[in-house]
């Protein structure tokens, strides 16, 4: 089982969407148990989205091309998702537009960062 050079920007990409779905995991345990009820398919879904990114992230360290092209048409949907839904979670959340926008931007860095290293895979 090869694994990525240490240099590629793939790796980098993969590592920082480990954190992303660890992020997204915690989230979705928080909206499971809050004391505000959300709706449980947004729960759902988040702890589906957190587990793929961490689970396709680890399969992107050993080379898998498959998982690869995954991770960056996921976190290439999150971003364009979290793009235009800026405006609602500045509205709901009533915080600043540049901190709802905040993850929006993680999510295109690594969808760019693991696109530029198409020549890995």
């Amino acid at each position: 089982m090869s694994k990525l050079p240490s240099n590629s920007f793939a790796r980098w990409a993969a590592y920082l969407a480990i954190l992303l779905g660890a992020g997204l995991l915690v989230h979705g345990v928080q909206t499971l148990f809050a004391q505000v009820a959300r709706p449980m398919p947004y729960s759902v879904a988040i702890l589906i989205l957190g587990s793929l990114e961490i689970g396709l992230s680890i399969l992107m360290l050993s080379m898998r091309r498959a998982a690869w092209s995954f991770v960056v048409s996921l976190n290439g949907t999150l971003f364009v998702v979290g793009l235009f839904g800026g405006p609602s979670i500045r509205d709901t959340f009533d915080i600043d537009f540049a901190l709802a926008l905040a993850p929006c931007f993680l999510f295109g860095v690594v969808c760019a960062l693991a696109a530029v290293a198409h020549e890995d895979f």
